[in-house]
């Protein structure tokens, strides 16, 4: 889901990017690091036509990208070393992408080794670096935390859920590839407080630009640069633009949405195997597929009508004992805790399945309950109909029955 769902490659701001590459004529690029692949193809195709070279350093690069350079011409050269190690020992380089290592240390000082390889090489900065924006930008996110110095290294956690603001946590909340500060502000914290205590420390010697989106795209270079008018012109338009703000503020709550919805679904997988034991193995996997089958359908909050479709068919064609089983397991599952997400579904679930059996007055009153809490909730209002609808449809049999 994440992958899908998560823009995060410095490629993505290729159209910012390459045209600032063009207009300075790079020709020697270092990467520190060989984690962001797609990236590293960008940068390879774009080198490729000028017969450029592209350097990486990585003291811990991941297998793809030992199978990709094994599979590229010699424009790419691999140093088997972390950017602060290995930066001095580098010829001129005409950009630089800082962006492997999301903590004020790494950072800080990373800057400051392309900064005195530069002034040896007599050569002005041109920097591109990403995770200048939240949630990077002003809490330290560490890979290795052993690999920080005590004295610079943040009291963390790998479990972001444990973060002293309680703030939503990615990466390291399902693949716990880094771990984060307990807390976000403060001296020596993040990526963008490291960019912006070097630059204090070099004071008028630079220009930044900050383009926040997809985590946050920083444009560090120097005042004496000869193209940098151009490179300016380039980027001001992007530089802390409102519209990109409030689109990324957008981007990573709709994210975030999405994620905790996805970790509820995990939740209740495991919770299911708690009322395993109440039912037939074959038959407990017939009722867990319906259960998940109308919860995917549940999810978008919309009044899809073949949600109802599907209970018209299991109270029509299948017996009304399976009709009841699965009553009793979505009860069931209303009896363990769970995230309110999912008890709103399994409430739905549950009104809906009982007025398929006759109850409808019963149904009527849990969701009438519901729309008390969502009164505005497109699924809940279009089950309360359906319901009232088959409420009013018993009510007539009855009373031809009776006549």
């Amino acid at each position: 889901m994440a992958d899908n769902l998560l823009l995060h490659s410095m490629a993505e701001f290729s159209s910012i990017i390459f045209p600032i590459l063009e207009t300075i004529q790079a020709n020697t690029i270092g990467e520190l690091t060989a984690a962001d692949q797609e990236n590293l193809k960008f940068l390879h195709l774009w080198l490729s036509g000028r017969q450029g070279k592209l350097v990486v350093l990585d003291a811990n690069c991941p297998d793809e990208f030992i199978d990709w350079i094994d599979s590229v011409d010699d424009l790419v050269t691999y140093v088997p070393q972390s950017g602060i190690d290995g930066i001095a020992q580098m010829p001129a380089v005409d950009a630089w992408f800082v962006h492997g290592h999301p903590n004020w240390f790494n950072v800080y000082h990373e800057l400051a080794e392309i900064y005195e390889t530069a002034k040896k090489n007599q050569q002005p900065m041109m920097i591109f670096l990403q995770n200048v924006a939240w949630p990077c930008a002003r809490r330290d996110w560490y890979a290795s935390p052993n690999s920080i110095p005590e004295n610079f290294r943040q009291p963390h956690t790998w479990n972001g859920d444990d973060a002293a603001d309680a703030m939503k946590i990615m990466n390291s909340r399902e693949n716990k590839t880094y771990a984060c500060a307990l807390k976000e502000g403060g001296e020596r914290n993040g990526v963008l407080t490291a960019v912006e205590d070097f630059v204090l420390n070099h004071a008028d010697e630079f220009y930044w630009a900050l383009i926040p989106s997809i985590f946050g795209l920083g444009v560090l270079f120097s005042r004496n640069h000869p193209r940098a008018s151009e490179v300016a012109r380039i980027i001001a338009p992007y530089h802390q633009h409102p519209l990109l703000i409030n689109l990324e503020k957008n981007r990573m709550a709709n994210y975030l949405m999405a994620y905790d919805l996805k970790s509820s679904e995990k939740k209740m997988n495991n919770q299911i195997v708690v009322v395993e034991s109440d039912f037939e193995q074959n038959h407990f996997a017939e009722l867990e597929s319906s259960v998940m089958r109308l919860l995917d359908m549940l999810t978008d909050e919309l009044d899809h009508p073949e949600i109802w479709d599907i209970f018209k068919t299991s109270a029509e064609s299948e017996s009304k004992d399976s009709l009841i089983d699965l009553a009793n397991y979505i009860d069931k599952l209303l009896d363990i805790p769970q995230p309110q997400k999912i008890v709103k579904l399994l409430t739905i679930a549950h009104a809906v399945c009982a007025a398929y059996l006759g109850n409808s007055l019963f149904a009527q009153k849990k969701l009438e309950e519901l729309s008390i809490y969502y009164p505005e909730c497109v699924l809940v209002n279009g089950a309360l109909q359906r319901v009232k609808y088959l409420h009013a449809r018993e009510n007539t049999a009855r009373r031809i029955t009776t006549s």
